[in-house]
């Protein structure tokens, strides 16, 4: 997969989880805004994908939400085998968890 398409792969996907998990706190745009310290056009804008949010606001929205970034990003590597062509996958580098694997 080309880095243009990575990143808007990742750009699609932090989109689509910054809504998911504000919904889910039942957070509206204004209030995470204001709880960010920023304008809701930043919200707007991140959330519809057309500008990317500041890796401090991504932080604090985490905050916010209650979970960590990993947490957030936990189904990125998913979404971005679920484009890579198949020879990409099966040359997928082991994860640290199946490395930690007890044999």
């Amino acid at each position: 997969m080309d880095v243009e398409r990575q990143e808007a792969l990742l750009n699609q996907f932090v989109a689509a989880q910054l809504t998911e998990q504000r919904e889910r706190c039942g957070i509206t745009q204004s209030n995470l805004a204001r709880l960010l310290g920023v304008n809701i056009n930043v919200i707007q804008n991140a959330e519809s994908g057309v500008e990317r949010i500041a890796a401090h606001q991504l932080y604090e929205a985490c905050q916010v939400f209650g979970i960590s970034l990993r947490c957030f990003f936990r189904d990125y590597t998913d979404a971005l085998r679920a484009e890579a062509p198949v020879e990409t996958q099966l040359k997928a580098p082991v994860t640290q968890e199946a490395e930690q694997a007890p044999t």
